[in-house]
């Protein structure tokens, strides 16, 4: 039930503004991703076709670029149900796509979503990326937010190691 929901709204978003998706689509879009979040904790994930992928892909490319909050739960879902998909680059690209006010939990989402299975030198790597690039304090807001939540990451795997240590 929850795929079909995703595929029929990465359909009807295919090609479409984010002005022309009802109220109703993106309210049960929210509640797909709300349940495929809940489902994914419990099981290895759903399959989605890589056309599905794809349409969901650009349909929080277009949601973003209107300002609509539900791109980022969108792109965390995502970057969880198939991370491979997606390069550093890719990932920092996406981030910089932002406006300059964004919600940070939704942010941090993004963030764990992509990294939950990522190697510390993978997310040096991210880190690295992040803090090089010359718009860090003056372009959009999110890449910070995710700077700052990758040294929260790291703080808690200090933490982590300290504990059991």
């Amino acid at each position: 039930m929850v795929e079909r929901a995703l595929t029929d709204f990465a359909s009807e978003a295919k090609g479409s503004s984010a002005g022309s998706l009802s109220d109703t689509s993106l309210q049960l879009m929210l509640t797909a991703l709300d349940a495929a979040r809940a489902l994914y904790k419990r099981s290895a994930g759903m399959y989605l076709s890589d056309i599905a992928l794809s349409q969901l892909d650009e349909a929080s490319n277009t949601l973003v670029s209107k300002g609509v909050a539900l791109a980022w739960k969108l792109r965390s879902f995502l970057v969880r149900q198939s991370p491979d998909r997606y390069t550093a680059s890719y990932f920092c690209a996406i981030l910089e796509q932002d406006s300059q006010t964004v919600e940070e939990d939704l942010i941090h989402g993004f963030v764990d979503g992509y990294m939950r299975e990522k190697d510390h030198t993978f997310r040096d790597q991210v880190l690295t990326k992040l803090m090089d690039r010359e718009k860090l304090i003056s372009g959009p807001i999110a890449p910070l937010i995710a700077v700052r939540r990758l040294l929260e990451l790291y703080e808690g795997m200090y933490i982590v190691r300290l504990l059991c240590c």
